[in-house]
């Protein structure tokens, strides 16, 4: 991803990208496709914020993302009042959905890390 085409954020130590469109979403998952090594995409919602804030090493992880985009209503409100104009919600779900049908198109492989 083209760090000059997005715009960052911080909460609680913890970087966030901006992408306006679903087109921009579809482009960034396009280009970690194409490229040579494994991407990681995070979609930090308040409470892996809030865990980060007490867990430097945990923040460290999420900074390390490829694109961290956030999730959860909380996360892009506070970011629509810093930057005083609409910062859009990133569901993960969605995202994965994304990368899902590009890779079956491409016939890639994709690996989801998380849960319980």
């Amino acid at each position: 991803m083209d760090p000059s085409t997005t715009t960052t954020a911080t909460i609680f130590g913890v970087r966030l990208h901006e992408l306006p469109s679903w087109e921009r979403l579809r482009q960034a998952c396009e280009g970690f496709l194409d490229g040579d090594h494994t991407f990681r995409i995070f979609t930090p919602n308040p409470e892996i914020l809030l865990l980060a804030r007490e867990d430097p090493g945990f923040a460290e992880v999420l900074n390390a993302a490829d694109l961290a985009l956030p999730d959860g209503s909380g996360v892009a409100l506070l970011e629509s009042l810093r930057e005083r104009r609409r910062v859009r919600r990133w569901p993960g779900v969605e995202i994965g959905g994304v990368l899902m049908s590009l890779a079956a198109e491409r016939r890639a492989t994709v690996v989801f890390l998380g849960g319980a």
